[in-house]
């Protein structure tokens, strides 16, 4: 049977995505924030519709097939599978876990991350960069161009968005293997030594989020690379579940620590997760219309103009930080 050509590519898992979302007859809808636009409002689409990109696992090669070679595998291991890991995670009664369960999840976290792609499209915009001013020096000096060796172009022949765009293409093959290969050595390294926790919170309007860059990556030493060997990994599973993967912890029996957070300790940890997401999230933020609006009517960003986010989240830097010392019993 031959492969129907995809070009409209999900990003975040649509399985992952619906546990944010309300459920219309067969469909989900999730509410949905624009991040950076001015006097942005909620609005309710299908998940269907969020969280897309334009071929952006499709890859050079001769049959369909080839090209959604990335695409099928991130289905596989992700679409598809997606509802067992959050069935294990958020059964109460489920404690421990086989060595086989441990890995699954742990694989399905850092494939998630990977997945994203803000990586590739950060070396993209550097590439680009660099490819600008490569590309203005040969105009000067009247000489074709040679990258790395392999690519090569005439400026002659080709305009500098021309060039940019068929660089992209000619190391986008590598880029996302480089990514797979990246997930697969962060895998072996959480199974090491790390544990799974999960933390259920009990916070009323204050609920947890998702958006288009939902696995967040944090260290105590603010260098937020997932590859360092020191920082945590975390991911909301829904709008009161919240799963972590802690660094540097041995377990002799692979478990999932499960906690219940309330009152002002299920706030605080609320708040402070999705001041992160909104930080990481790309273009967009998800979860619920109660969810939504409880953290950008607090902290004034909804209707507001893109130049009073910054002072308006300085404001909640303080508030946060002031919340935490109180859970921590400093103050």
């Amino acid at each position: 049977m031959t492969a129907k050509r995809t070009k409209r590519q999900h990003i975040v898992p649509r399985t992952y995505l619906k546990h944010f979302a309300v459920k219309r007859g067969k469909e989900c809808f999730i509410t949905a924030y624009s991040k950076g636009k001015p006097h942005s409002q909620l609005y309710e689409p299908n998940i269907s519709g969020v969280c897309v990109r334009t071929d952006f696992y499709t890859i050079p090669g001769e049959t369909i097939e080839q090209q959604l070679e990335i695409e099928t595998l991130y289905s596989r291991r992700l679409e598809d599978h997606y509802d067992l890991v959050y069935n294990l995670l958020v059964n109460p009664t489920k404690i421990f876990l086989s060595e086989g369960e441990r890995a699954f999840i742990i694989a399905t976290l850092t494939t998630m991350l990977f997945r994203a792609p803000r990586w590739i499209e950060g070396h993209n915009q550097a590439i680009a960069e660099y490819l600008a001013a490569y590309y203005k020096q040969c105009v000067l000096l009247g000489v074709d161009g040679s990258f790395l060796g392999k690519f090569y172009f005439d400026h002659r022949q080709e305009t500098l968005s021309e060039v940019v765009a068929r660089f992209d293409l000619f190391i986008k093959r590598d880029q996302h293997y480089d990514m797979l290969e990246l997930a697969l050595q962060l895998q072996q390294q959480k199974l090491k030594d790390s544990a799974i926790s999960v933390i259920k919170l009990q916070a009323g309007s204050c609920q947890l989020l998702c958006s288009d860059n939902p696995v967040i990556v944090v260290a105590a030493d603010e260098h937020n690379h997932p590859l360092n060997s020191d920082a945590d990994i975390l991911l909301p599973l829904d709008g009161k579940h919240l799963l972590y993967l802690h660094a540097h912890v041995k377990q002799s029996t692979p478990y999932i620590n499960r906690q219940l957070l309330t009152g002002d300790q299920a706030r605080m940890r609320c708040l402070s997760v999705n001041w992160r997401q909104y930080h990481n999230a790309a273009k967009q933020l998800l979860g619920s219309r109660v969810g939504l609006e409880h953290y950008l009517q607090r902290h004034g960003l909804l209707n507001q103009p893109v130049n009073q986010h910054r002072k308006q989240e300085a404001l909640y830097n303080d508030e946060l930080a002031i919340g935490i010392y109180k859970e921590l019993g400093v103050l």
